[in-house]
């Protein structure tokens, strides 16, 4: 009876230590999972943080794009302005030849 008692007893020593190993082991994997996990995270992190910044650095592109194409619309259309004025100015000459060919600019140049 000592005998099976003493066989239980070390029956019982060596599953506890077999249940610790295994936790020690469940541990570990849990441990290695996590820090994987966190690697994952703070890749995926770092990448998102790169598209937002190629993102903004896009966006900041095409507004600069778009700002140097109004500001050429804009001097475009001040060119065209005054060749207009300058052909109003032409054609109110004209007119006024042709109205009063004493008074125009045309008569006067000749003078």
């Amino acid at each position: 009876m000592r005998n099976e008692i003493a066989a239980l007893n070390k029956n019982i020593q060596v599953l506890e230590q077999n249940l610790r190993d295994e936790q020690n082991n469940h541990a570990k994997e849990l441990s290695e999972l996590t820090e994987n996990l966190r690697a994952k995270l703070e890749k995926m992190q770092s990448q998102q943080k790169k598209t937002i910044s190629d993102l903004e650095e896009s966006r900041s592109n095409e507004i600069e794009a778009l700002n140097r194409r109004l500001e050429k619309s804009n001097r475009d259309r001040e060119e065209a302005n005054k060749k207009l004025a300058e052909y109003i100015e032409m054609y109110e000459n004209l007119d006024k030849h042709f109205k009063n060919p004493s008074e125009g600019s045309i008569c006067r140049e000749r003078a």
